[in-house]
């Protein structure tokens, strides 16, 4: 019995405690101290619980197997793709126990145990329609301190497992230089060639041991490390606990230097004996690259330069990839980087089933993103493509806001043809406001060539409802015109006629194709691309969910504020070009010095008034501006009751619009915005000035127009603006207005249906 009675009350109050806060228990202490077994003996003891053993395991597939053993379905139905998935499918109350939790994942440096232990667990204890207690085994080298709030058991160990110094007595140098190499494998077990391999990374200056060598201090220690065969007699070796590695490695002051070489041995092994090949045809030196080798080179400081040679990139395994994301940049993956396009493919869903899909996307994300050099390393690479991207128009990863040459959201796909340009593609996007009111219909259409994805004319502007446009239903490809049509929600791809190979495997983002000229031209909410597709794909390929269920590997970086916007935030003159480029050609309405009223005393506020002008909005977030050409500033009274008096040195005040059914106020002695709430000024700031104030008005138009491809995409760059305003006008910031602007709230705003199909919060 490995529970005493002591720690059995303690379960006992967990499991009837009403408080959601304490969903959580940990059950915790140093290798050895028997907490596995613990985890094991009361899963047993608790009726109807759910026992998972994560050794290997990902998050995404632990939480697979939760959803699965609960009951649930992540396979929505209908048309429509659900939010935060895992969160509203559990349902009931459930007891969940985690053990091994600490050697989750496929590779020694792994993110799975956090990814796991914190926000698997927290989103699951917070599941709206489940009350779900997690029990699971905690190791603090590992993973840490415990979260706040969690209920902890603490097992006594015997110390420090088998593994520390005491194996290393009487052991001649070259076995504790072995030892150590093998700890900074990272795979638990690898063959001879690899530990070789890896020994003359770490040590370069010593007689490099022969594969005998190594077996032979394998088996001179049975009690450290074992000896695995596989089916052909093969001997690989491993530790023979996962500790004794992880302690080695932590006391052996593994260094970036040793990183770095095993990086390159690994690089010039496979250059020099399977060029052109797969790696996993270069023996199992290739095989364990083709596993580890984004995390040697992440470890080493070096991942973005080696992503960037095609043919390594090609022949590294997606999971590998995703894990030395988070390993080299656990701030933030850079934008602009080739890791933030490899990132964004996670966060819209894409989980490949093999290399060759997976190489295809990064093919894609190249080619969407102007790398054409690398998108022609990764054809080259060896790796076949199931399909391949012949052009593409799709966002960007990494953009914020609109940019030049958008293409934008489409809606629906159809084809024309004419005696001057041929045939063409058509996207159509609904551009109908307020739909939920009194909707004003329109929708706009673009033609571009087949062929290449050039643009064809300008945009054409048709004001009726898309929904009852004839060509929609009737003329979608012009008589005696070849073309199939094809529509993807969560059930797959529906195909429309037959004669058409089967589509590609899509991320949600990807909601319509038309087959035409030998190739698929594909549409959705991040533009338009063509792929060719070739003859081995599924014809019913397993859907993809819109995000990981977990969360992404890695978080996207913040830039730095714009220059441009900075210039503006300072009340440069300069800015108003910027400013009229996002709210609109002539925006901002300038009044002669002589027409400002004495009141307007802060001289920044003056020049804001003189050399910028005061921009006039219409519409988002019912924000209205008025042009102080219609009869100029005037003053007004301080807002509320005699109670609600004025900060000191507050006054006079000027209305210069309306911003959520409330008056916006310039106040002429401190240059302030400040928005009537009639509940005191510390709950009414909006902006310290009135270049603070527009500047982010400009940074949040700019962000709510632009068409992201996933909900992940729109919530990093919300991330990204909320940090930017911050740094702005940080006193703002702290005031309920931003937060309602800034924050995950189903505000009113019809102008949202300009960037969401249904019109709901993106």
């Amino acid at each position: 019995m490995v529970i005493n009675t002591e720690n059995w009350q303690k379960i006992q109050e967990w499991m009837t405690s009403p408080k959601r806060s304490s969903n959580l228990l940990l059950i915790a202490g140093t290798a050895g101290s028997g907490k596995s077994e613990f985890v094991r003996e009361a899963a047993a003891e608790i009726s109807g619980s759910i026992l998972i053993d994560c050794t290997g395991l990902t998050a995404d597939s632990v939480a697979r197997r939760i959803v699965t053993e609960l009951g649930g379905d992540l396979a929505p139905s209908g048309r429509r793709w659900r939010k935060d998935i895992l969160r509203t499918t559990v349902e009931g109350e459930h007891v969940i126990l985690l053990s091994n939790v600490q050697w989750a994942g496929t590779l020694v440096t792994s993110s799975e145990p956090l990814r796991i232990a914190r926000s698997l667990a927290s989103k699951l204890i917070w599941a709206p329609k489940a009350r779900i207690r997690i029990a699971l085994e905690w190791d603090p080298s590992i993973l840490g301190d415990p979260p706040n709030g969690s209920v902890s058991i603490y097992l006594q160990g015997p110390g420090a497992p088998a593994g520390g110094h005491e194996l290393l007595q009487g052991v001649d140098t070259a076995a504790v230089q072995a030892f150590h190499a093998l700890s900074l494998s990272e795979l638990t077990a690898v063959d001879l060639s690899v530990w070789r391999l890896l020994v003359m990374a770490a040590f370069p200056s010593r007689q490099p041991p022969t594969e005998a060598d190594l077996l032979r201090i394998a088996r001179d220690n049975p009690e450290a490390l074992t000896v695995l065969e596989d089916a052909a007699g093969h001997p690989g070796v491993g530790f023979r606990r996962p500790f004794t590695g992880h302690f080695r490695r932590q006391q052996g002051d593994a260094r970036p230097e040793q990183q770095d070489r095993i990086t390159e041995s690994l690089i010039t092994h496979i250059r020099e004996s399977n060029p052109g090949r797969p790696w996993t045809e270069a023996g199992e030196v290739g095989e364990y690259a083709a596993k580890t080798l984004p995390v040697h080179a992440a470890l080493a400081g070096s991942l973005e330069q080696t992503l960037s040679q095609g043919w390594i990139l090609a022949n590294c395994e997606a999971s590998s990839v995703l894990e030395a994301l988070g390993t080299a940049y656990p701030e933030g993956v850079p934008h602009g980087s080739i890791a933030a396009d490899i990132r964004s493919l996670e966060a819209q869903g894409i989980q490949p089933a093999g290399q060759g899909e997976w190489v295809s996307w990064l093919h894609h994300a190249a080619l969407s993103s102007g790398r054409t050099e690398l998108a022609r390393q990764l054809v080259d690479s060896g790796v076949a493509l199931p399909w391949r991207t012949a052009w593409s128009r799709w966002r960007p990863s990494g953009v914020f806001g609109v940019y030049d040459g958008e293409v934008g959201r489409v809606d629906e796909i159809a084809l024309a043809v004419d005696e001057a340009h041929g045939q063409r593609v058509v996207t159509v996007r609904d551009t109908t406001t307020d739909k939920s009111a009194l909707p004003e219909f329109s929708y706009v259409m673009r033609e571009w060539e087949i062929s290449t994805g050039n643009p064809v004319g300008e945009e054409v502007h048709v004001q009726e409802s898309l929904d009852e446009a004839e060509w929609l239903f009737e003329d979608r490809a012009p008589e005696g015109q070849s073309a199939v049509f094809a529509v993807h929600s969560p059930s797959g791809w529906r195909v429309e006629e037959d004669g058409a190979p089967p589509l590609p495997r899509m991320p949600a983002s990807v909601t319509s194709g038309v087959f035409v000229d030998g190739m698929w031209i594909l549409a959705g909410s991040g533009g338009l691309f063509a792929v060719s597709p070739g003859t081995d794909l599924d014809p019913n390929p397993a859907t993809w969910l819109p995000e990981p269920l977990v969360e992404e590997h890695a978080r996207l970086a913040v830039p730095e504020v714009p220059l441009q916007a900075r210039a503006a935030a300072g009340g440069e003159p300069s800015s108003r070009l910027w400013f009229e480029a996002g709210l609109g050609e002539g925006a901002c309405h300038r009044l002669a010095a002589s027409e400002l009223p004495d009141g307007v005393e802060n001289q920044a506020a003056r020049r804001f008034l003189v050399d910028i002008g005061l921009p006039v909005v219409r519409g988002f977030l019912n924000l209205s501006t008025d042009s102080p050409s219609k009869g100029g500033l005037r003053e007004v009274p301080w807002p509320g009751t005699a109670q609600n008096r004025p900060p000191s040195g507050a006054g006079p005040l000027f209305p210069i619009g309306v911003w959520m059914y409330s008056r916006l106020l310039l106040d002429g002695a401190t240059g302030r915005v400040l928005r009537d709430t009639t509940r005191g000024p510390n709950t009414v700031l909006a902006g310290s000035s009135l270049s603070q104030f527009f500047t982010m008005v400009r940074l949040f138009d700019e962000h709510r127009k632009a068409f992201y491809p996933s909900r992940s995409d729109r919530q990093d760059h919300g991330r990204i603006l909320r940090q930017w305003c911050s740094q702005i006008d940080p006193a703002a910031l702290e005031g309920e207005v931003w937060d309602i602007v800034l924050g995950p709230y189903d505000f009113e705003d019809a102008t949202w249906d300009l960037v969401s199909p249904d019109g709901r919060f993106p």
